[in-house]
């Protein structure tokens, strides 16, 4: 989130942090929803090992995309 704030023109952060939290607030629910249903059906082990695959792409994606990779540190923020 910090990021973001960074990277993100004054004028947007408001809005973006908007549609963030709504996604978040509809996608939760949704997630357990299905996580539970295909959790009963196939084993939980099963859907966690599916979402930690699922993960890979968007690892691989922050190695490969050199905006991501060039993100200033926001180490400085940390004292």
């Amino acid at each position: 989130m910090s990021t973001l704030q960074e990277l993100l023109p004054v004028e947007m952060v408001g809005r973006v942090f908007s549609a963030i939290a709504g996604a978040v607030s509809m996608a939760g629910p949704l997630g357990a929803l299905l996580g539970g249903f295909l959790g009963n059906m196939f084993g939980s082990s099963i859907v966690y090992s599916f979402g930690i695959r699922a993960m890979l792409p968007v690892s691989i994606q922050w190695f490969i995309d050199p905006l991501l990779r060039n993100i200033p540190n926001q180490g400085k923020w940390i004292r």
